[in-house]
């Protein structure tokens, strides 16, 4: 340790005795300043421990509220992606349904407008095959397409709703009103179903023949091809050949 820095050090220590021995001499008065000056240093390190107990919650709170934010955010973002992104065939079917509601205000009496309830008639509960979208019919690989259009395609699901409304309308009469020939149909159909096809709604070439404007050709089978691709049909096939053309996708019955 070199001459100055010593010289300083025991001037330090010099001053710090002088300061000791002034206390020393200090009267009662001034130790009972020093002792209340000492319990509000206590009184100061408690309030400075609350607080920094304060401050470690509110930083906790904080994390936990931004942790909070970014969740929303991501939801929000998962909102807007599924807002921007929904699927077509369901847009179509909602404004399917808003028509249907629409159409059966029209229909309504003017009885029924003044609150008169008419005469219940009986609900019949039949199946509607939706129509393909354009957007569905771009996305039909091309090999099926040909040069079918989506309009034909839908001009045959008109012809399968022609004959599902004639086929359960027939089936869904109590039996005691049926004539002769209706009654041999009523029990043709009935002996076309089998385990595969209960709870659901078909028809066959032969409805369609019967009850539409539908020729089975060749664009009717591709047609067809493209029914069961796009989800709106499928086949059930028998071993005597009998091929029943299944609803899928449908319009909501009426309850």
């Amino acid at each position: 340790m070199e001459l100055e820095n010593l010289a300083e050090y025991f001037l330090e220590k010099t001053e710090f005795l002088k300061k000791c021995l002034l206390l020393r001499n200090m009267d009662s008065s001034s130790m009972g300043v020093i002792q209340s000056i000492q319990e509000h240093i206590v009184q100061l390190k408690n309030l400075l421990v609350k607080m920094r107990e304060e401050v470690d919650y509110i930083q906790k709170n904080l994390k936990n509220y931004e942790e909070l934010q970014k969740k929303l955010q991501e939801l929000d973002q998962r909102l807007d992606y599924c807002n921007q992104n929904i699927p077509q065939a369901l847009v179509h079917q909602l404004s399917s349904l808003t028509r249907l509601e629409m159409e059966k205000v029209k229909d309504q009496s003017p009885k029924e407008a003044v609150g008169v309830k008419p005469k219940k008639k009986p609900i019949l509960k039949v199946p509607n095959i939706y129509h393909v979208t354009p957007d569905e019919f771009t996305g039909v690989p091309k090999y099926m397409k040909g040069r079918l259009n989506c309009e034909t395609v839908n001009r045959v699901i008109d012809g399968l709703n022609k004959a599902l409304l004639a086929k359960y309308a027939l089936l869904q009469t109590p039996r005691n009103q049926l004539e002769k020939g209706a009654l041999k149909k009523y029990k043709d159909y009935k002996t076309q179903e089998n385990k595969e096809t209960q709870g659901l709604w078909f028809c066959i070439q032969e409805d369609l023949a019967n009850y539409s404007n539908i020729q089975w050709d060749n664009v009717t089978r591709s047609a067809i091809t493209i029914l069961r691709h796009c989800g709106r049909i499928k086949e059930i096939r028998s071993p005597g050949g009998l091929v029943r053309f299944t609803v899928i996708s449908h319009s909501p019955l009426n309850s």
